[in-house]
C-alpha cells in the first residue's frame, strides 16, 4: 500500500506555467553574475565617496575565513560529542551483558 501526503492546493502543472518558471529562473540567474554584483558594489561606494581599499577587502576576507573556522570547529565538536555519546554507550553495554552473563552464571551454579 502506497501512502502519500495530500497537498492543500493544486499544483500547476502545465507548459505556459512552466515556461515562465523558466524564464523568471534565467532573469534571475543572469541578473547575479559577480561582475555585475562587484560593478554595482563600486558604485555604490563611489555614490558614498568611499574607493574600495585593500584594507577593506582583507577585512572582508578575514571575516570570511573567521567564519569557516567557525564552522569547522562545531562541526568537529559535534563529531567529538558524538564519538564520545557512541563509546560510553558501547562501553556501558560491555558492562551491562557482562554482569548480566556473570548474574546468570552465578545463578545457574546455585542450581
Amino acid at each position: 500500500m502506497i501512502f502519500s501526503q495530500s497537498l492543500d492546493y493544486d499544483n500547476c502543472e502545465n507548459q505556459l506555467y512552466e515556461q515562465e518558471e523558466k524564464k523568471k529562473e534565467y532573469k534571475v540567474r543572469s541578473q547575479c553574475t559577480s561582475k555585475k554584483l562587484l560593478s554595482l558594489f563600486n558604485i555604490v561606494l563611489q555614490e558614498m565617496e568611499l574607493k574600495i581599499c585593500p584594507i577593506l577587502l582583507q577585512d572582508i576576507l578575514w571575516i570570511q575565513a573567521a567564519r569557516w573556522i567557525v564552522m569547522l570547529l562545531i562541526g568537529v565538536a559535534t563529531g567529538f560529542i558524538a564519538s564520545v555519546i557512541d563509546i560510553s554507550i558501547q562501553e556501558l553495554s560491555k558492562i551491562k551483558y557482562s554482569s548480566v552473563k556473570n548474574r546468570i552464571l552465578t545463578d545457574a551454579q546455585a542450581i
